[in-house]
């Protein structure tokens, strides 16, 4: 299958199912972890830290109590 197959492929996708394609490249683009010995990004950080308060938020609620 060729690229240009895929993109008319993904092209024809209900928008619920394209956004999750753009999400997945998205997250292509972006190492999951910083190389060691290099400070995250302000990107990497902020995509972390939505990361750990949706997954977390209600234990981080109970524990600052």
């Amino acid at each position: 299958m060729s690229v240009l197959e895929i993109i008319e492929q993904i092209k024809a996708l209900p928008p619920g199912e394209r956004d999750a394609v753009v999400a997945f490249v998205e997250n292509l683009k972006t190492p999951a972890h910083p190389a060691p010995g290099r400070p995250a990004s302000d990107g990497e950080f902020e995509k972390a830290a939505q990361h750990v308060f949706q997954s977390y938020g209600g234990l981080l609620e109970r524990l600052a109590k």
